[in-house]
C-alpha cells in the first residue's frame, strides 16, 4: 500500500490551468499507480482551465464550493457532496436534503474537449482521477 500524506502530497502546474492550485495524491510523482492519477485541486473565484481534449478520462468530484465543466453538449455547475447516511435521510433537515440532491459528480470521455471554471465568489476544491479509457485499451489489444 502506498500513502500520501496531504501536507506531503506534491503540488503540479498543469498547462491551461489559470488561479488553480493543484495537488497529486496518487500516481505519477506522487506514488506507484501505472494506470491512473489521483489529483485534489483549489479554483478561485474567476478560475478556469482551456477548452481542450485530453487521452485520459476524467470524474471530476466537488468537496467545496462550485466547479462548472463545460464541454460541446452544454455545461454543468458541480455542487460538493453531503453524505447522509441512509438512516438520517429521513430526519434531515430541507436543506441538507436539498444539498444532497444538488450534488453531481462529473464523468468526462476521453479525446472530448471540457473547460473547468469557477464563478462562484468563493474558492471550489474537488478531486479528480484521471486514467486510460478502457475502451481504447481494449482496441489496443486487438491485433
Amino acid at each position: 500500500m502506498h500513502v500520501t500524506h496531504f501536507d506531503k502530497a506534491p503540488a503540479y502546474d498543469p498547462p491551461e490551468h489559470y488561479d488553480m492550485d493543484c495537488l497529486r495524491l496518487q500516481g505519477r510523482e506522487a506514488g506507484p499507480s501505472d494506470t491512473l492519477w489521483l489529483g485534489m485541486s483549489r479554483i478561485l473565484p474567476g478560475g478556469h482551465t482551456s477548452l481542450d481534449a485530453s487521452p485520459l478520462e476524467k470524474i471530476y468530484f466537488v468537496v467545496e464550493g462550485e466547479l462548472t465543466v463545460e464541454t460541446a453538449d452544454g455545461e454543468t455547475t458541480l455542487a460538493p457532496f453531503v453524505f447522509l447516511p441512509h438512516r438520517a435521510q429521513r430526519s434531515a433537515g430541507a436543506q441538507e436534503q436539498n444539498q444532497q440532491a444538488r450534488h453531481r459528480s462529473a464523468f468526462h470521455a476521453a479525446g472530448r474537449a471540457n473547460q473547468l471554471s469557477n464563478a462562484c465568489g468563493m474558492p471550489g476544491y474537488f478531486i479528480e482521477a484521471h486514467g486510460p479509457s478502457l475502451a481504447i485499451a481494449k482496441q489496443g489489444t486487438h491485433k
